[in-house]
């Protein structure tokens, strides 16, 4: 089972509700993309509350707490999404 959170803005709750989730059916957490690591990641908050959840790292780390596309041009990156589906934890989710 795959399941995909998703919100359009900070701090709405979906760091809490993916935890709740990996935490009710033992799911594990991947976030590729992660912004505002200057601040705790999602990943730390999930291992907080669910501490049984296996947490798969992140595929880009970024600093500035803005969407991926912005955080990435400040620091002079380009996100590839090939990089991503190559490291897609369980690929049956882009089969």
């Amino acid at each position: 089972m795959n399941i995909f959170v998703t919100g359009t803005d900070t701090d709405v709750g979906k760091t809490v509700v993916s935890a709740w989730i990996c935490r009710q059916v033992n799911a594990r957490y991947w976030k590729p993309l992660q912004t505002g690591c200057a601040e705790d990641s999602d990943k730390q908050t999930v291992k907080t509350l669910s501490p049984q959840t296996e947490l798969v790292s992140e595929i880009y780390r970024l600093k500035a707490p803005l969407s991926p596309y912005d955080a990435a041009q400040l620091e002079g990156l380009e996100i590839d999404i090939n990089k991503i589906l190559e490291t897609v934890p369980d690929k049956s989710v882009i089969e």
